[in-house]
């Protein structure tokens, strides 16, 4: 990592017409960090998170991931550049099982062979290093909320992400499921991924961030953080 940061935002700026969504914002990523973005409605978070996955192109300011500096054409060049976004509407294919979505464009084996023994091993694979019960043959449109939101999250890992942005996570999930989706994330983030948690919801974001940034209006307002050595508050069960 050569003591760069993760991912390093710097002066981005993005306009919608006369509306100016980012202006000027600094962000910056550790690796092992869950790092929140919060900010109330309309204060710049998912734009700034779009531009980050290649969905929309910044007016100025620079991308650089582990020190060099980068350009986010698409989604996909942001995935090739280890980059991961589980939106608040999950990309999920309902009708295909939990292990067709995982490796759903980025199969293993020859092109264009699909292999439902390999797919569901691999899945079963990375969901037993999280410590995450899944059924790789489970339909996905029969599954809670919770659990397609870890199949978007293995989805995701699949690809090789070592950024991992998750937009308003807990919006649809009960206190029980938040917890065990914050210990996943702890254990994400022990393993070395850089997670950017975006939320409103200041408990939540108390309960599981190393670094705060707040965004209003476009700006960066301020950063900040417990530190390492804090202890992080405990969520209730």
């Amino acid at each position: 990592m050569n003591g760069e940061p993760l991912l390093r935002l710097s002066g981005v700026s993005k306009a919608f017409g006369a509306v100016k969504a980012n202006d000027a914002v600094d962000f910056t990523l550790e690796s092992a960090q869950i790092h929140a973005l919060v900010g109330e409605n309309g204060a710049g978070k998912t734009t700034l998170m779009r531009i980050l996955y290649g969905v929309h192109q910044p007016d100025s300011g620079t991308i650089e991931i582990a020190g060099c500096q980068t350009h986010l054409p698409s989604p996909a060049a942001a995935i090739e550049n280890g980059i991961g976004m589980v939106h608040q509407h999950f990309m999920l294919v309902p009708s295909f099982t939990v292990a067709e979505n995982v490796t759903l464009g980025a199969e293993s084996g020859k092109p264009g062979l699909y292999s439902a023994a390999r797919a569901a091993k691999r899945t079963l694979d990375l969901a037993a290093r999280l410590g995450l019960a899944v059924d790789p043959e489970a339909i996905t449109g029969t599954l809670t909320v919770a659990t397609q939101q870890k199949v978007e999250i293995l989805k995701v890992l699949h690809r090789g992400a070592r950024i991992l942005i998750l937009d308003e996570p807990t919006a649809v999930l009960t206190p029980q499921e938040t917890h065990e989706l914050f210990t996943l994330l702890r254990n994400l983030a022990a393993e070395g991924t850089g997670i950017i948690f975006i939320s409103h919801k200041l408990p939540e974001v108390f309960a599981i961030a190393d670094r705060i940034t707040v965004l209003r209006q476009g700006r960066t307002i301020t950063t900040g953080g417990r530190g390492r050595s804090q202890p992080r508050p405990s969520w209730p069960r």
